[in-house]
């Protein structure tokens, strides 16, 4: 078992499953919106949120994404089994990228400026954090997927433009194939 702590969530990866447990943080979330002072107060209280309740939000927007999209696109995301009202969410393990494959952050980030540019994706719906870390990628049924889509932007992004979304998915992974092969 390995485990991973995030800013919302702390993960334990098992041989064939990952538990994703919602990190509830008031008092740094009371320590963060004193930091910003009143003058930054909307983006204190979104601070204040995000570490009060964004472990809760992550876990029920894998669960709703995964549920609700189209199978297609479905299959681009890792598997969430199991949700419980967002304190717990338990998904099937994916492999992660080998290094063999050799892309850097740079290639990564190029093509999907590339791609929010030539198809207009306004930028607030392609979440950078999620996107642009090759360690939210991984393989699952010898696909490419996203492990890390649980925000309310990922989930619109997905349904407003699924055709663009399928598409990414293949470039990035003819991408990952030619980086591999080097």
């Amino acid at each position: 078992m390995k485990k991973e702590i995030g800013e919302t969530r702390i993960v334990f990866v098992f041989d064939r499953f990952v538990v994703k447990i919602a990190r509830i943080r008031p008092v740094k979330a009371v320590k963060k919106i004193l930091s910003f002072g009143t003058e930054y107060l909307s983006v204190g209280s979104s601070v204040f949120l995000e570490y009060l309740i964004g472990g809760l939000i992550g876990n029920i927007f894998e669960q709703v994404s995964y549920l609700s999209l189209h199978k297609i696109l479905r299959s681009r995301l890792s598997p969430t089994c199991f949700c419980f009202f967002g304190f717990i969410n338990i998904a099937k393990k994916v492999s992660e990228i080998p290094r063999s494959y050799n892309l850097d952050q740079a290639i990564l980030r190029s093509h999907i400026y590339s791609f929010i540019k030539y198809y207009k994706i306004p930028g607030k719906l392609f979440d950078t954090h999620t996107f642009v870390k090759l360690e939210n990628y991984g393989f699952y049924k010898n696909k490419l997927v996203l492990l890390d889509y649980g925000n309310p932007w990922m989930y619109e992004l997905f349904h407003k433009f699924p055709n663009e979304m399928k598409l990414f998915f293949q470039v990035l992974e003819e991408i990952l194939k030619k980086r591999r092969k080097r």
